[in-house]
This record gives structure tokens, sequence and C-alpha cells, in this order.
């Protein structure tokens, strides 16, 4: 398990800008011997290639925009992983056991990713999880009776805007009460946002990606689950018909 102190000096090192490659070797240097022991040498390895492959913001769960500016993508890929979920309990009448390569897979991103998420969506009673050769996760309740804000709350700060991280100049006008003004604007919004989130339940979603991806037309018309897993295939996310051989 990380530090502290390891993700918070690997977090500031992926601040630099991708285009500053001449960066990258002195990065390699500091964490191999600033952050990890030579006993630790595996973990600073996977650290090192995590930076060569600007992976490592997926790794934690956020991705950067432009210079230094964050946001996170934790709820996103929550949902992402909780739609494949519902969306196969919808489609064949079922929970299945999802393992995190699998959902990595759509997704795309790594595993450890998923894995992560998957711990604070269990932490929250949203997924069950087991272990063995059969272990994975699967919903722990009806997709109709969770909702987005559910999801959101499970994996995100609550609060949804964030006033700067470090105080501003207070001996300047706008520095000294910036945080004022936009804290009632940033409270409005707030709410807004988690009146929609609310009213969305993870089955709407699932739901709406079936409708557009052509499974619930088939579904309709009559054909089972079990018929389209054997006589379809997705192109492009689209429900297609297998090509017959010859």
């Amino acid at each position: 398990m990380l530090s502290i102190y390891e993700i918070c000096y690997l977090y500031f090192l992926c601040q630099i800008r991708k285009k500053e490659q001449r960066y990258l070797q002195s990065i390699r240097i500091k964490v191999k011997s600033n952050i990890f022991s030579r006993k630790n040498t595996l973990k600073a390895n996977l650290f090192i290639k995590l930076l060569d492959r600007n992976d490592f913001c997926n790794y934690i769960g956020y991705e950067f925009v432009g210079d230094f500016m964050n946001t996170s993508s934790k709820f996103v890929v929550a949902t992402h992983v909780m739609v494949a979920m519902a969306a196969f309990k919808l489609a064949s009448g079922k929970y299945r056991v999802f393992k995190s390569d699998f959902i990595s897979s759509s997704v795309n991103t790594n595993p450890v990713v998923i894995r992560r998420i998957l711990g604070l969506l269990r932490k929250a009673g949203l997924v069950t999880s087991q272990t063995g050769p059969e272990g994975g996760s699967k919903l722990a309740k009806n997709p109709d009776k969770i909702t987005l804000l559910e999801i959101h709350d499970a994996v995100e700060d609550s609060c949804l805007f964030h006033l700067h991280y470090r105080d501003p100049n207070q001996e300047c006008p706008i520095g000294h009460n910036i945080q004022d003004a936009l804290s009632g604007v940033f409270a409005d919004a707030e709410s807004a946002i988690k009146n929609v989130l609310s009213k969305k339940t993870l089955a709407d979603i699932a739901r709406d990606i079936m409708d557009r991806s052509g499974i619930s037309k088939k579904l309709s018309e009559g054909l089972s689950f079990e018929q389209l897993t054997e006589d379809f295939v997705f192109e492009s996310g689209k429900l297609v018909e297998k090509s017959l051989p010859g």
C-alpha cells in the first residue's frame, strides 16, 4: 500500500507538462532515490513505467488537464463499471460476477484503477465481492434502486466545486473577496447538480446504452440473451449479426 508521502510526491511529479520530456530522467532518479528503498525496486520500476506511459494519473484516479488543473474521473469510471453490471442484469435477468480485468478492458484503463473503484463501491454497499477462482464483483441491489448520486458520493468528495487549495493574496481586492463571492454560486450549482443525479438511476443509464447499441431492439423482437451472445457481435459499439462462414 502506498504511503501518503508517496502519493503526494508522485502526484506532484505528474503535473509536469507532458511535452517537457527532458524532466523524465530526473523524475526516474527521484523516484528511485527519494521515495523507494533498494528493497522496493519493483515498486519504483512500476511507477517509472506509469510515468513513461502518462498513466499514473489514471492509477490514482485523476486526469490532468492543461498545466496544473486536475479533475477527478472516479465518478464516470465508477458509473461505467456499474453500468456494465446493470446492463447484464437488465438483458439477462441475472446478476453476474465481473472480474476487474474484464471491466478494465471496457474502461480502457489499468485493472488496479478498477479494483480501487470497486473497493469504494463495496464500502458504500453498492457492490459485493467474492474471492477465489470464480471471484469478482457484482451489484448489491437492483439497478433501478441505485441513483447516480449514490455512485458519486461513494467515490468522490462530497463537495463538487473546490475553492483555491492555497489561500489567494489577501492584500489584493480580488484575492481577498473571490472566495466569498463564489461560495454562494458554487452552493447553488452543487445543489442543482445533485438534484439531477438523485433523479437518475443506474438502470436509466444502462437502458439508454442498451437502446443506443441495439440490444433493446433485439430483445424487444423476442430474441433471448443467449441468442444475442451466440449470434451477434459488437462492432463500434453496435450489435451486428455474425457473418456466415464462407
